[in-house]
């Protein structure tokens, strides 16, 4: 079986275990998920997760035999990172040659963003006429744009 192969399998897992498996056990209170896995795919995972080029991919090495990287979820930023005081060595990346990593995670739009900050403060208020304000100002938003649209 070939990178790619294996990459398309990873993709496919991780999406259904960001997207489904996750989000319905968080009401158990789930803090902790662990994958263990070969050290190919476990790069196809890191791969995936911080979107490297087949280049970086390439001077990553494989962990050793009972070595392991720990990843936390950084709730500021919404995004996965190294933790290397978790990781056993302690250490983030294994490459054969310098390289730079460039970590990216999906970024939440600046609407998305807006709401988000909207929930937080109606869950620290514990106020509900907040929602319907913003529902109104949406609706008001929403009419005003297909009156554009028709001019």
């Amino acid at each position: 079986e070939s990178s790619a192969d294996v990459y398309d399998r990873v993709s496919s897992f991780w999406d259904v275990l960001l997207d489904d498996t996750l989000p319905k056990t968080a009401s158990e209170n789930l803090r902790t998920c662990l994958i263990v896995t070969h050290g190919l795919t476990m790069r196809l995972v890191l791969m995936k997760l911080f979107q490297w080029s087949v280049e970086t991919f390439e001077t990553v090495w494989n962990v050793g035999n009972c070595e392991h990287v720990t990843l936390t979820k950084n709730m500021t930023k919404m995004c996965y990172q190294f933790d290397k005081k978790q990781s056993y060595p302690s250490k983030v990346c294994w490459a054969t040659r310098p390289i730079w990593i460039v970590l990216r995670s999906k970024k939440a739009s600046d609407e998305t963003e807006k709401r988000l900050a909207m929930l937080q403060k109606l869950k620290e208020q514990n106020n509900w006429n907040l929602v319907e304000e913003v529902a109104a100002q949406e609706a008001e938003h929403h009419t005003e744009g297909h009156k554009h649209d028709e001019h």
